[in-house]
């Protein structure tokens, strides 16, 4: 019956490929359906037919395994086929089924050759795949446990910051991700984290941190019970000051403008502060020395934020807060004092120029921040637009925006617009698209070029685009791409003279 459709549709000139693509598909849902589990469960390993390498060569196959693992955990003959496929090299596609997380031997394989390419993986790439790792190691708290385990284990024996870094980032994910997804095991998760930090040799200094995670603050005894644990002569180790928690929490307290902190509380905090980002378990000498001289830095640029100077006064102390950016903990701290300010509108209006300039220096200089400070920008654009048309305030803070994307932050810049140019004025898209096709050059890699096609190709943006010169650049953008593509733009924006 099959054979003589298929000779029909030839008859009636269907596309052979379209017709294969249509009978895989019909064969694949009549496979799902009259799946029988318990006939799939009795086919011991060494008898399972030969047929299966070759299923697994095709990625339709390879989908509707994964359907019916989903479907059906823990069916011994599912679990072979999903390790026959991962030895095919196609465990980055298995990382995305959470059932994986049942079959260990499986998961940690998986868990294993994902960790390792993901180094080597771009921003948007990781970010991309970082919600179905997450949903996989998240399944069960066995799985939660040996990757964290994992993690912990190669963060310890690495030395090579970027790595380090990289493997931290994916831990934190991995923990706040958690956090959503199961709020009632928020102690255990806490727990977790400290004893793979050792925090079960220092008791007293593990329920300090705890009441820090559990509260979300930093109290004055906190801050004492800490300053008393890292001044002496045989401190905790330094992974637990460094927990962003603790870290965010005295960065608030002290760069959060008119916030009263003074005397001992001050000190305590800053030699803290300054602690975690200089020593570590070592405590060399040269270390003591970048501690001391940092506290003595953070203590200007902090004074400078809570007094949160205006006019003149301003003016004069960015020239100090500039000065010192170059410090990583002290960027941060104005970076919380810029983001206060810009969402003031009395004290924004005014200093306005000064704040960009900060952010300017710090995407020069940190290009870890550099997503910080495109949250601050998006923030304050999407507060003053108005219906009206734009402000030179809105194409000034586009601009920052388009600043900081060439800079590193393409994708969350650009799905960032995509979403508020519904919100754009006419002349404001133009603006928009006239300021990233100057700021862009090729070679345009291929997530790019698709990011910035679905906003060329959005009704608004066509209709606010019709003038040459806008006509013109994206006709010059379509052809340095990959004509797939970006070939229906010249469809739009071919230009007629």
């Amino acid at each position: 019956m099959c054979k003589i459709l298929v000779k029909w549709l030839k008859t009636a000139g269907v596309d052979q490929s379209e017709i294969d693509a249509s009978t895989e598909t019909i064969l694949q849902h009549m496979v799902v359906d009259s799946f029988d589990v318990s006939k799939a469960a009795k086919i011991p390993p060494e008898n399972v037919p030969h047929l299966l390498d070759q299923m697994v060569e095709s990625k339709q196959n390879r989908n509707m395994l994964y359907h019916l693992a989903e479907d059906h955990e823990g069916c011994p003959f599912l679990e072979y086929a999903l390790e026959l496929i991962a030895s095919k090299g196609h465990s980055n596609e298995i990382v995305a089924i959470e059932s994986t997380a049942t079959n260990f031997p499986l998961f940690a394989e998986v868990l294993h050759r994902h960790i390792l390419n993901s180094t080597h993986l771009q921003e948007h790439d990781l970010n991309s795949k970082l919600e179905d790792f997450k949903k996989v190691c998240c399944y069960s708290q066995t799985a939660y446990l040996y990757t964290q385990v994992l993690l912990t284990r190669i963060i310890q024996n690495q030395t090579n910051p970027q790595i380090i870094y990289h493997f931290k980032r994916l831990s934190e994910e991995l923990e706040q991700h958690a956090r959503k997804s199961h709020e009632k095991h928020g102690k255990e998760i806490d727990r977790v984290k400290l004893l793979l930090l050792r925090a079960n040799d220092y008791p007293d200094e593990m329920q300090t941190i705890i009441d820090v995670l559990t509260s979300k603050q930093i109290s004055p005894a906190t801050i004492k019970r800490l300053f008393d644990s890292y001044s002496n002569s045989n401190p905790p180790p330094i992974e637990l000051l460094r927990i962003p928690e603790v870290l965010n929490g005295l960065v608030s307290q002290l760069f959060e403008p008119h916030n009263s902190i003074f005397g001992d509380e001050l000190d305590r905090s800053l030699y803290i502060l300054s602690y975690a980002c200089c020593m570590t378990d070592a405590r060399t000498a040269e270390e003591i020395s970048d501690r001391e001289e940092t506290e003595k830095v953070l203590r200007d640029v902090q004074q400078v934020c809570q007094s949160n100077p205006q006019n003149q006064e301003l003016v004069d102390s960015a020239r100090l807060v500039k000065e010192n950016l170059k410090f990583p903990v002290v960027s941060m701290g104005a970076l919380h004092w810029i983001h206060h300010n810009m969402k003031d509108e009395s004290s924004y209006s005014s200093a306005m120029s000064i704040y960009l300039e900060l952010l300017r220096e710090i995407i020069q200089q940190h290009p870890v921040q550099r997503i910080h400070v495109f949250n601050i920008l998006k923030e304050s654009l999407q507060k003053n637009l108005i219906p009206e048309g734009p402000t030179q305030t809105d194409k000034i803070l586009v601009d920052h925006i388009i600043y900081v994307m060439i800079h590193g932050v393409v994708h969350p810049a650009l799905q960032f617009f995509e979403v508020i140019l519904k919100q754009f004025s006419p002349e404001l898209i133009r603006y928009f698209l006239l300021q990233t096709l100057k700021a862009i050059s090729p070679p345009y890699s291929q997530s790019f070029s698709s990011a910035l096609t679905i906003i060329l190709r959005n009704d608004k943006v066509f209709r606010s685009c019709q003038d040459y010169e806008i006509k013109e650049m994206i006709r010059t953008f379509s052809d340095s791409c990959n004509p797939p593509q970006t070939q229906n733009l010249n469809l739009y924006f071919s230009p007629k003279k």
